[in-house]
C-alpha cells in the first residue's frame, strides 16, 4: 500500500485543554516550528506533547501512514526529549 506523502512532514499530537483524554494533531512546514510549537503548548498547558516526523521508511500500514513519534517535549522546561526504541 502507498501511502502519499503529506503536504507537511511534522507535526506534534496535544492534549486538548480540560480533556486530557482528547488529542488533536497540528501540522508543521519544518522540524524547528513543530518543535517551537511543542514547547509552547506543553508550557501553556501543563500536558507533555507528542513529536512526529512522516518518512516513507515508517511504517506504511493503516496505523501509522508513515508517521512516528521522534520524542516528547515536557513541560516545565527543557527540549526535545528523544524516543527511546529497543533494537
Amino acid at each position: 500500500m502507498a501511502i502519499k506523502p503529506p503536504a507537511k512532514r511534522y507535526r506534534i499530537l496535544r492534549n486538548v485543554p480540560d480533556d486530557s483524554a482528547t488529542r488533536t494533531a497540528l501540522y508543521f512546514a519544518t522540524e524547528s516550528e513543530r518543535d517551537a510549537a511543542a514547547r509552547v503548548w506543553a508550557d501553556e498547558t501543563n500536558y507533555t506533547v507528542i513529536v512526529e516526523e512522516w518518512s516513507p521508511e515508517h511504517p506504511q500500514d493503516y496505523l501509522n501512514l508513515g508517521w512516528a513519534a521522534v520524542g516528547t517535549v515536557e513541560p516545565g522546561g527543557g527540549g526535545l526529549r528523544p524516543e527511546v526504541t529497543e533494537r
